[in-house]
């Protein structure tokens, strides 16, 4: 039995640490394909014009870190107002997962 996987997810995670969660995952390849399909679902849940900005960040040549930094202001400016990140402070004021549909 393995109860010491690592999920994208804290409150599964929490589960699986206080015992009220066990799997039982016998093959790799199953265990693997678990967790892609968790991490999927978390990625999935958020902000797509965050992590799409965040990637064409990464983009980036080392040497245009400097660039790359305050570029990264003014996108963090726009972003703040944003329907996004609305969603996500009322959700954290509210003790709820936000709904970035």
């Amino acid at each position: 039995m393995l109860n010491c996987l690592e999920f994208p997810h804290p409150q599964l995670n929490a589960l699986l640490e206080q015992g009220v969660l066990t799997l039982s995952i016998q093959r790799p390849e199953a265990r693997n394909a678990l967790n892609a399909e968790l991490q999927a679902r978390h990625i999935a849940a958020l902000p797509s014009a965050a992590l799409k900005t965040i990637k064409s960040q990464m983009k980036h040549h080392l040497e245009h870190v400097i660039e790359c930094i305050d570029h990264e202001a003014k996108i963090v400016a726009q972003r703040i107002k944003s329907p996004e990140m609305l969603e996500a402070v009322m959700a954290f004021l509210q003790k709820r997962a936000p709904d970035f549909t």
